[in-house]
Order: C-alpha cells, then structure tokens, then sequence
C-alpha cells in the first residue's frame, strides 16, 4: 500500500513539474509575443552590405532585445520609390530617411500615425531626450507631433587655413582684419615666399559643406554679418541679400578679384581642384575642410615636405562683426505609417535606442573593446570599431544632435589625422559659432520649395557681380527676380512661423 501511494505521489509531482514547466514555456512565449519583429523601411545603404546582417545588428538586437527586418530604399529616385512602398500595402512598423516635404504630404493625407499619445505611455526615454523647443517645433497645426524628431549634430565644417611657414618667413601674423588680411595677401603676392611665381595662388576656396557655391565665402560673409542666407535684423527675418553687408562684401571680394589676389580660376572652383592646388603647395590661404587638410598634411609627409599649414581665426569686419555657421535645424528622422502592425512596439523600440546606457553603446561600442581613451579623447579601437558599430547608422531611428556630436567626435578620431584637423577647426571657430535664426523652423512649404532654386540664382548672380560680369547697379534687379521667384513668399511663411514662436 505505502508503495502505491509513493507512485501516487511520483506521479503528482511529475505532474505538477510539467506543469510548472509548461508554465514557464508559456511566459516565455508570452515574452516573445510582446517582442515581436519590426519590419523597418530605412534609407540607402549603398554598397556597405546587407544591413539584415553582421555585427551591428545582433549588437542592436541584443542591447534593445528589438529584432529587425529592414529594408532599404534604392539610391536614385528614393522618393518614388517610397511612394510605391506605401501603397504597395507591406506594413512597415517604422519608415526613416523621408524628405521633409514628402513626409508632410503623408501627414495630411493622413497616412502617419500621430505619435505624441504613444510616447507619453511608452518612451519615458525618447520624452526626456528631446528638449520641449524640438516637440514645439514639430507639432502640428491640430497640435499632435508625428514623427521622431531628428536635429542637427553642431558639427562644424569649413574653416580658413593659411600656409604658416610663409608667413613667418616674411614676418607677418595671422591676419585679424578685412584690412590686414587683403594687405597680407598683396604682400604674399608681391615677395613670394615659395618662389613659384605666376602659379601662386594668394587665396582660393568652396564651401562645399554647407553652400555648394564659390561665391559664398564664410569668412568674408560673416565679417559683414551674414553667416546665415536669413538674418535677423529690428525684430524681423530678412533675407541677406536685402542687407546692405551683402553690397559691402561684393565690393571687398571684387576688390580682391581686381587686385589678382583670388583663384584665377575662382568662378569654376570645385572641392577637388582646390584640393589639388592646396596641397601642390601654390596657395596662401584658403577656406578648407578638415577631411582635406589632414590629406593634404598626409601628403607633404610622405613627400619630405617641411611645408607648414594651420587653421587661422575668420578675420573680423568693419563693425568686430565674424561668426561661423554651424549645423543646425530639425525635421523628422522617422515615422510610423497608418499601417503598422506594431505601432506600441516601435515607440519603445525608439525608446531603447535612445535610452542613456543603451545609446552610448549602440554608437560608439564599449570602452576597451570599441574605443580607449587618449588624453582628452576617445579614439576607436579598429578594425572591431567598424566590424560592429561602422554600420549603426542605418538602424538609428532618432538622432538628438547635442546627444550624438560628442559620440560623432569618437567616430571622427577614426582617423588620427582627421580627428586633429577637427580638433583644430573647433579651436578656431567654436567661440565664434552663430546660432541659426531659423534652424528650429519645420513645416516650410513655401521656403522649402524655392530654397535650392532661391541659392543658385542668388550664386550666380553674385558671382557675377564679383567678377565683373554684372554692373553692380544691377543689383536691385536681382534682389526683385529674387523676390519674385520665391524669395518673398518664404520670407512671408519665414516670418509668420518667427512672430510665432517668439
């Protein structure tokens, strides 16, 4: 009897564990429902790989416990082919990379999932990394944000470098102002301190970072204060072809023109001929880009050169005016359509990225195994650093600019010589960067439609006026056509959105 009723009591307990067992397969799979795979519409990748993948996707998938489908745009003609992807009916959980303008037109035929009431309940982490002025300046007119936001890492781009050997040769210092620098310049013309003759260049430049045209030279620019194309100016937004600086710094440059003292070739410059004839060591002085000058240093070594080339400070126009622009706005990174099938696990998705000790991670890796520090800076670890956090980008459904330019800098001392020549532009130009007047102003229809079009005709015609081609008494026909062409149109929507917010 004492027999059968210790198997009774076997088989209980046998029982009961397979039922505590099939409990616990049961959470399990209950954790695996809650976690389900987001499908995710990112921007091209080129030819870096399959970004299902590698690395940088368990590295994400284990550090935010989010698996991922992703799929890719196609590098040419990425908004028709986003427009084909939403119609096509595939429910994406998150959609990144979307033109601005596009993304609007999804937003009012409402195919985009307000977001504002999911991330109050599920991204305690994406609320407090996003500063209240970036929520303000998404919402929309029914007051719901429907997008991630995305803003601008501060990063700096061109800068004025100068050949430091031949200015001490003739004795001269970095020039401080408009004044000493065109006097500095016709000294370095007239001796020529690397006896090359008529193939010195005194200065030359493109800004091919920010304006993609030679006739805007920042350093000139901000001395007459536009740093920016809008300016502010008596409690209002005008464009800097309205102010009278922009008259003062076509006459200075056409001075400089007339004098032989610019590029002969000033009006067809592009970033790799200015590239060439800097590091041939012909030029003076040149508004250059911390990619190219660690290049060109790179290049003077290897070659035995002793040639000494440093970023100098902007020179300060009539009124002490200088300033550096810096990158700046804010727009939507990502999105969420109509659609997707898991809207609640793509807000806490976000939210993992985004959470402090997972970012840091997810950018730039661990410390002793992805980065070390020397001195004051982190440097990555290679090759482990791009084997598996190279390709993060492509994941990243939120970037915070001020949060991401100190991880930005880690990855920048990829390079040793990249990271010193950026080290040295902040050191020139961080106390003199300007705040962009307009770099928080989203939903600009109107100034987005015309701002590429807007450029270019305000380059040309600059130009022009710096070479001669145009009589300066033109001017105001062009400021008209300007105004005409959309240039008064977006200073009315630019204006409008500024007494808003002030």
């Amino acid at each position: 009897m004492k027999r059968v009723i210790s198997c009774l009591v076997l088989v209980m307990l046998l029982l009961l564990s397979a039922q505590v067992f099939a409990s616990g397969d049961q959470e399990k799979a209950a954790d695996a429902v809650e976690k389900p795979v987001l499908k995710f519409l990112g921007g091209s990748i080129g030819v870096f790989g399959d970004p299902n993948e590698g690395p940088a996707k368990e590295a994400l998938e284990a550090i935010t416990g989010y698996r991922l489908e992703v799929t890719s745009l196609p590098t040419e003609n990425r908004a028709q082919a986003l427009n084909l992807q939403m119609a096509s009916g595939e429910k994406y959980d998150l959609i990144r990379n979307v033109d601005e303008s596009q993304f609007l037109t999804f937003v009012a035929n409402g195919a985009v999932l307000p977001i504002t009431e999911l991330v109050n309940e599920y991204g305690p982490h994406i609320k407090a990394a996003v500063p209240d002025e970036v929520w303000e300046a998404l919402r929309a007119k029914d007051g719901l944000v429907y997008g991630f936001p995305s803003t601008a890492s501060p990063i700096l781009g061109m800068a004025m470098v100068a050949r430091t050997d031949w200015l001490e040769k003739l004795g001269l210092q970095a020039p401080q102002n408009l004044d000493e620098f065109r006097d500095a310049l016709r000294t370095i013309k007239d001796r020529d301190p690397g006896n090359i003759g008529a193939r010195l260049i005194p200065y030359t430049g493109f800004d091919w970072w920010r304006w993609k045209h030679v006739a805007f030279q920042e350093p000139f620019l901000s001395a007459f204060g536009l740093t920016y194309e809008w300016i502010e100016k008596n409690g209002e937004i005008i464009s800097r072809y309205e102010s009278d600086g922009m008259m003062k710094y076509i006459e200075y440059m056409k001075g400089l023109y007339e004098d032989g003292l610019l590029d002969p070739d000033f009006a067809v410059l592009q970033k790799n001929v200015v590239d060439e004839k800097v590091t041939s060591g012909r030029v003076a002085f040149a508004l250059y880009h911390w990619d190219s000058m660690y290049k060109t240093r790179n290049a003077w070594a290897a070659e035995g050169k002793d040639w000494e080339i440093d970023y100098i400070k902007y020179p300060v126009g009539p009124n002490g005016r200088t300033g550096a622009a810096v990158g700046s706005g804010v727009g939507v990174s990502t999105f969420i359509p109509q659609f997707a099938e898991h809207p609640e696990d793509a807000v806490k998705y976000v939210n993992e990225f985004i959470k402090p000790e997972n970012y840091q991670r997810l950018i730039i890796g661990d410390e002793g195994v992805h980065w070390k520090w020397e001195g004051e800076s982190r440097v990555p670890i290679l090759p482990i650093f791009n084997e598996e956090r190279g390709n993060m980008f492509w994941y990243e459904p939120i970037r915070i600019g001020e949060v991401y330019y100190p991880l930005w800098k880690t990855r920048v001392n990829k390079i040793k010589g990249m990271g010193i020549a950026y080290k040295e532009t902040e050191d020139v130009l961080l106390d003199i960067v300007l705040r962009n007047p307009i770099g928080m102003a989203t939903q600009l229809s109107a100034t987005e439609l015309h701002a590429s079009s807007l450029r270019q005709m305000a380059g040309d015609e600059v130009l022009k006026f710096i070479l001669g081609a145009r009589d300066i008494v033109e001017y105001d026909k062009f400021l008209k056509k300007w105004m005409d062409e959309g240039g008064a149109a977006s200073k009315q929507e630019i204006n409008a959105w500024y007494s808003s917010r002030r």
